[in-house]
C-alpha cells in the first residue's frame, strides 16, 4: 500500500522572495499572469508567476500561485533554436486579447530527465504582456513535443 503524497506547499510571497521546488528566489517585480483556462492537466491553476533569475539563466520558472502549485521550467525558444518562431493563431490571439503592437513572451516548457533535456515545441506558452494573459498554444505545424536539446 502506498501513502498519498502531501499537496505542494503553497509558494510564500515573502519580502519579494518567492520558493519553488527550484529552490528559492527574488521576485524584482511581481506579475501575475492569467491563464483563463489553466495549462492543460493543470487546468485549476490560473495564476503563475515568471520568475527570472540568474541562477537559472538561460532557463525560467513558471510558478502557479494556485493548488496544487505546480513549477515549470522554461526558456525563451531563441534562447533554444534561432529559427523557431511561432505564430499565434487567430483564435489564441482572440482569447489572449492580442492587438496590432502588443508584444507577445514566447516560452517553452523545458522538461530535464535522465541523461537529456527536451523542450515542447508543438505547444509553448504565449503571454500577451500587456493584458499579462497566458495560454499554452497548440501549433498546427508538424513540431515535436519534446525536442532534444544538445548540450553546448
Amino acid at each position: 500500500m502506498t501513502t498519498p503524497s502531501a499537496p505542494a506547499p503553497a509558494p510564500a510571497l515573502v519580502n519579494g522572495r518567492i520558493q519553488t521546488r527550484f529552490g528559492e528566489f527574488n521576485l524584482v517585480r511581481p506579475e501575475i499572469v492569467t491563464f483563463p483556462e489553466g495549462i492543460p492537466g493543470f487546468e485549476q491553476c490560473r495564476r503563475f508567476v515568471v520568475i527570472l533569475a540568474d541562477e537559472l539563466s538561460p532557463l525560467t520558472c513558471l510558478q502557479a500561485l494556485d493548488e496544487p502549485y505546480p513549477s515549470f521550467l522554461a526558456s525563451a525558444p531563441a534562447t533554444l533554436r534561432a529559427d523557431y518562431r511561432p505564430e499565434l493563431p487567430d483564435a489564441d490571439r482572440l482569447k489572449l486579447r492580442v492587438h496590432s503592437g502588443d508584444p507577445v513572451l514566447w516560452l517553452v516548457i523545458v522538461t530535464i530527465g535522465r541523461g537529456d533535456v527536451s523542450a515542447n515545441l508543438k505547444a509553448p506558452i504565449a503571454i500577451n504582456a500587456r493584458t499579462m494573459l497566458g495560454r499554452q498554444v497548440v501549433l498546427e505545424e508538424d513540431l515535436p513535443v519534446a525536442w532534444q536539446i544538445e548540450s553546448r
